[in-house]
């Protein structure tokens, strides 16, 4: 089963690139979990941004900005969001709590902004990492936790 992708062919074929980069087996639970993906025109996505992840109350979907500079990046983020609520939100678990007050308290400077805003944040940009094969993070208990998921 595939991910549903709606937009341009320019956009989806880039959304698509992300997709295979993510293991087979996380792609087909985000699939059997109903993930849709919707490309829309403008620059953002409603409330700003390039992307926002929606999920719950049957609903799980990825907004992504047409044209954003970062879209095949925001897409693996996003889609670390949903691979959060599919498995059960680990993000906002003791184990990963203890993780990201450790993460934050002695890496800190190793991360973006974004990925320390808050914990679930912190989990979408490992995913995206590991999943864009970003090995300079490798290091760090937060993928050690992630990887084997």
């Amino acid at each position: 089963m595939q991910i549903p992708i709606f937009g341009s062919s320019r956009e989806v074929s880039i959304v698509a690139d992300s997709l295979a980069r993510i293991p087979p087996a996380t792609r087909s639970r985000l699939a059997d979990a109903g993930l849709t993906i919707h490309i829309v025109s403008g620059g953002q996505v409603p409330g700003g941004g390039e992307g926002v992840t929606t999920s719950g109350r049957g609903v799980l979907r990825i907004t992504l900005a047409a044209g954003a500079p970062r879209l095949a990046h925001t897409t693996l983020h996003e889609v670390g969001h949903a691979f959060d609520f599919v498995i059960g939100r680990p993000s906002e678990k003791e184990a990963w709590q203890q993780i990201y007050h450790e993460s934050y308290r002695k890496f800190g400077f190793y991360f973006s902004h974004m990925m320390l805003k808050d914990p679930g944040e912190l989990f979408a940009c490992c995913c995206a990492n590991l999943w864009a094969d970003a090995t300079e993070y490798r290091w760090l208990p937060a993928y050690q936790f992630i990887e084997p998921l």
